[in-house]
């Protein structure tokens, strides 16, 4: 297994990123590619967006296709000869799926299940693969979550995604899975976020004249971290020589309610705006208003990563969302 030196993160050299092009992932991407010695691969089939699009990295190659397709990714995992996967391919849009759960049976536990059988249908080995799940696979609890909480979703995409943990889990058992890595992300924000509560917030404010209408009733209380600084801690769980699998809960150790946020979105906009909230709890079905991590667990090499608190992570993503804004 090749491997590089870059800034003080061992990178491994061959890297396959399922879900590439999407908020997380091109991110991932992007900072993969500073490591110049290191090949990436893209796979991505665009319908959440491309947030690697007018972007030219000569050590990646994009491949488009559909992730769902066991027969595509084993023709790319047979050619590849990867030494890490990243897998971040699903739905993006939790809301969506609401209405429509048939997205995250395609787009989240699909890709998963397509992965599985790829591998054992084309007997490729991966050393370490990575998997991008989530907070939501656990619903709501009255303590802090760890990472052996009960798990008991409250809406499609965390279902799919706690199915997509048992598929790669039992995969894992084979040999085809040298080390199988699952962080669950927080509440995501950042440049080149596809949707959420901040980018959502700031596209009102920029278009409101009196007031801003805020799902729930702003008392919703979750921690986010900055994309920026959770790529940082995808690498190093990559990167590390962890024996056998390992499953983590990532976020800040604080959280901030979406009132905050929205008090931090009036004011960078410079506008007077009232808020304007709902008579519910939570803003949609299936949306979990309240939770918080216990991380006493969280390996140093990952909690390292964050310098930023849930509310600095807010802010900073709120003023890059009026800068993107403010440019168009």
């Amino acid at each position: 297994m090749d491997e590089l030196d870059s800034g003080g993160l061992i990178f491994l050299k061959k890297a396959l990123v399922i879900g590439g092009a999407g908020f997380v992932g091109a991110s991932l991407v992007r900072r993969l590619a500073s490591a110049n010695d290191c090949q990436i691969t893209v796979v991505d089939k665009f319908i959440f967006g491309n947030g690697l699009a007018g972007i030219t990295l000569e050590n990646v190659q994009v491949v488009e296709g559909d992730a769902s397709d066991s027969l595509f990714l084993a023709d790319v995992l047979q050619r590849g000869g990867f030494d890490v996967v990243y897998h971040l391919a699903a739905n993006s849009d939790i809301r969506a799926s609401v209405n429509n759960p048939s997205i995250d049976v395609v787009n989240t536990f699909g890709t998963t299940f397509a992965l599985s059988l790829a591998l054992s249908e084309s007997e490729v080995r991966v050393p370490i693969l990575v998997f991008s799940s989530t907070s939501a696979i656990f619903g709501t609890h009255s303590q802090p979550i760890h990472a052996k909480s009960v798990k008991k979703p409250e809406s499609a995409y965390g279902w799919m995604k706690l199915a997509s943990e048992h598929a790669l889990a039992q995969l894992s058992q084979t040999a085809l899975i040298g080390s199988l890595r699952i962080i669950r992300f927080p509440n995501v924000t950042g440049a080149g976020q596809t949707h959420g509560v901040v980018k959502d917030l700031c596209a009102k404010a920029n278009a409101a004249s009196e007031e801003l209408p805020v799902l729930g009733d702003g008392r919703q209380s979750k921690p986010y971290v900055h994309v920026d600084e959770l790529v940082e801690a995808i690498l190093r769980f990559a990167s590390e020589s962890y024996s056998g699998s390992l499953e983590v809960n990532f976020a800040p150790s604080d959280q901030i309610r979406v009132r905050e946020i929205a008090e931090l979105v009036v004011s960078a906009s410079g506008r007077s705006l009232r808020l304007q909230f709902q008579d519910k709890a939570s803003g949609w079905p299936g949306d979990v208003a309240n939770y918080s991590y216990d991380l006493q667990n969280l390996p140093e090499q990952l909690s390292s990563a964050l310098t930023l608190s849930s509310r600095e992570a807010v802010a900073k993503s709120v003023a890059e969302e009026f800068a993107k804004l403010n440019a168009s």
